[in-house]
């Protein structure tokens, strides 16, 4: 059918995501084992080979004006942060006697651009706490990630067209508040609070969209979102169903 994406076409894109061999190249680097921080971190002599290895872009001990501040965990490096938690969510990497070990029933997985690229995105509503950053400026969504998630793709999805970047922000918005009793807080607190999820939508949507899950297009308060074919094959299991937006 015209306009149905064939399976070598998704491959070749599953094989183009940087966030996929990220995490390919990441579980091979662990290998037999690597050992583990205290608190189950990834140490900082590893986050420094890992940075440079993998091309994260993280940058270690950052130069503010004529100031330097030691990264003094691989916790304050986002990216790489994102790669050992994407890996461990998929179960390719695990904890076992304080060292970081490959699973080695999934470890097929890594030469599986597809079946890898899926699971990876099945598990992505697990990653809050990678996703968004803690501390005074927290959202909300950090908390509810994966319910956030699944609202915003499930709305992208039945939108069927490009929707505005504000909106899938808005859906977040509504769908992590209803728990909460947002309206007794003060107009200062509800708009950081806004404010901070808003943010950490627009984390999470330029993931999925390095990931290649979803389209970008436009600037600002313009941008819009499209799923990508492989997300909707990801979505409904089926590569030959003819999918919303095909001829």
């Amino acid at each position: 059918m015209t306009g149905t994406p064939l399976q070598g076409d998704l491959t070749a894109v599953a094989e183009e995501s940087v966030w996929r061999s990220w995490v390919v190249a990441f579980t091979r680097w662990v290998g037999p084992g690597r050992k583990l921080t205290a608190t189950g971190r990834v140490t900082m002599a590893h986050a420094r080979e890992l940075v440079g290895l993998l091309g994260t872009g993280d940058v270690i001990d950052p130069t503010i004006g004529d100031r330097v501040f030691r990264t003094k965990s691989s916790q304050e490096l986002p990216e790489l942060n994102a790669v050992v938690e994407w890996a461990r969510a998929a179960r390719l990497v695990r904890v076992s006697g304080g060292k970081l070990i490959v699973v080695k029933k999934n470890e097929a997985l890594l030469d599986q651009p597809m079946p890898l690229w899926a699971r990876m995105f099945e598990v992505f509503g697990h990653l809050g706490k990678a996703i968004c950053p803690s501390g005074w400026e927290e959202s909300l969504l950090r908390h509810e990630f994966g319910q956030g998630v699944g609202t915003m793709l499930a709305g992208i999805q039945a939108y069927g067209g490009p929707v505005g970047l504000a909106e899938v922000c808005g859906w977040a918005w509504d769908v992590v508040t209803a728990g909460y009793r947002i309206e007794t807080a003060t107009d200062v607190q509800q708009h950081t609070w806004r404010r901070c999820s808003d943010r950490d939508v627009r984390r999470a949507i330029g993931v999925l969209a390095q990931f290649g899950a979803v389209r970008l297009d436009g600037q600002d308060a313009a941008e819009s979102v499209t799923l990508t074919p492989l997300a909707r094959w990801a979505l409904h299991g089926d590569l030959a169903a003819p999918q919303p937006g095909d001829s």
